[in-house]
């Protein structure tokens, strides 16, 4: 049985739209078993990005690149994302 919580989660994530980029690399990371941020999580690191104009993000635990490309819609203009993951498998 679903908690309050799960619903208003489910509820929240049902208004995210992903891009087709981030939708290919969420099937690639359900293929490979990696653990990647759900919609909500990718929304927030984009909205936190671009309310703080960041210019230079650092990620550590890359995945497939879920959470990157998210973060790629909040860096300002000539920004940089520096991703790190020990997993060579999920390049």
């Amino acid at each position: 049985m679903s908690t309050e919580r799960e619903k208003i989660e489910e509820f929240i994530e049902s208004f995210i739209v992903e891009e087709l980029e981030i939708q290919g690399a969420r099937t690639r990371g359900a293929e490979l078993g990696s653990d990647e941020p759900s919609a909500g999580s990718g929304a927030f690191l984009q909205t936190l990005a671009r309310a703080l104009h960041a210019k230079n993000v650092v990620e550590l635990g890359t995945g497939t690149g879920v959470g990157t490309l998210w973060l790629a819609g909040g860096v300002d203009e000539g920004g940089t994302i520096t991703s790190i993951d020990s997993e060579a498998e999920h390049d």
